[in-house]
């Protein structure tokens, strides 16, 4: 194998092996993009969480809920958000509303709503008083 002048070391690496790439581009638009459904696994630990919580009775939760203001998240979304953080050993507030806006699974809890850290904190103080 002969180095030229001029012509980098991989250079002549990738046109002696003849390098192939998977192609890729970052601004590439998707003609149908993917349901967030479709993304996380059937057996995944997000799924069983979801499932446990569908079948609470939160009607407790409904009625302490206070119907002044902006309209609030609802309860049972926060619920498994809350529920979920913790499965993932997330309890920093913070990391929460950020995996909220950046993480797959607690967009799917969330229906890609993001709350807000005042939110997130004031979610458990609330609920505890509803027991």
């Amino acid at each position: 194998m002969l180095i030229r002048r001029g012509v980098s070391f991989l250079d002549t690496v990738f046109q002696c092996f003849e390098v192939r790439f998977e192609k890729y581009n970052q601004q590439q638009n998707w003609l149908i993009s993917p349901f967030i459904e479709e993304l996380i696994p059937t057996n995944h630990p997000v799924r069983i969480a979801n499932g446990v919580i569908e079948t609470m009775d939160l009607s407790s939760f409904m009625k302490s809920i206070n119907k002044e203001g902006k309209p609030a998240f609802h309860p049972k979304m926060m619920l498994k958000v809350m529920v979920y953080a913790y499965m993932d050993n997330t309890y920093s507030i913070r990391k929460i509303e950020k995996a909220m806006r950046e993480n797959v699974n607690y967009m799917w809890f969330s229906d890609n709503q993001v709350a807000g850290y005042n939110t997130i904190v004031r979610f458990p103080k609330a609920s505890s008083k509803i027991y």
